[in-house]
């Protein structure tokens, strides 16, 4: 009984800080990474015709290279620098949409992981519309 008692209490545990992890707002790195990937996308892919734009009824309606100028304005950063920044981070992301446009589901979870934190960095920094993943 007391190793069932233990395994539920680790449970408890984990799953606690990983909700935890979740409420932490988003550096400016991190959303000038999720901001330049999905521009890149919209880029190679377009805005209309491709699945991002099919699936996210707001996805041509957002420049994420306007959101990422203003970001870097309230993150009293250079354009350049905040992208220099995040170039590992935004590398790893545009290949998850490329693989996901290319793979035509943008349903899996990797996208959506980067669409929630779209939505969350919005929600941080006042930015609208969101693509509402």
């Amino acid at each position: 009984m007391k190793i069932i008692a233990a395994g539920i209490a680790v449970l408890v545990l984990c799953s606690g800080a990983a909700r935890a992890e979740e409420l932490v707002a988003p550096t400016t790195v991190k959303c000038a990474a999720v901001y330049g990937a999905l521009a890149q996308d919209q880029g190679a892919f377009g805005t209309t015709d491709s699945l991002m734009g099919e699936r996210y009824f707001n996805y041509p309606k957002i420049s994420f290279d306007d959101r990422l100028t203003r970001l870097a304005g309230k993150a009293e950063k250079g354009v350049s620098e905040l992208k220099d920044s995040a170039a590992v981070d935004e590398s790893a992301f545009y290949k998850t949409l490329v693989d996901a446009e290319t793979d035509g589901d943008v349903e899996v979870t990797g996208v959506q992981d980067l669409i929630r934190l779209s939505d969350t960095c919005d929600a941080e920094y006042g930015f609208s519309p969101s693509l509402g993943g």
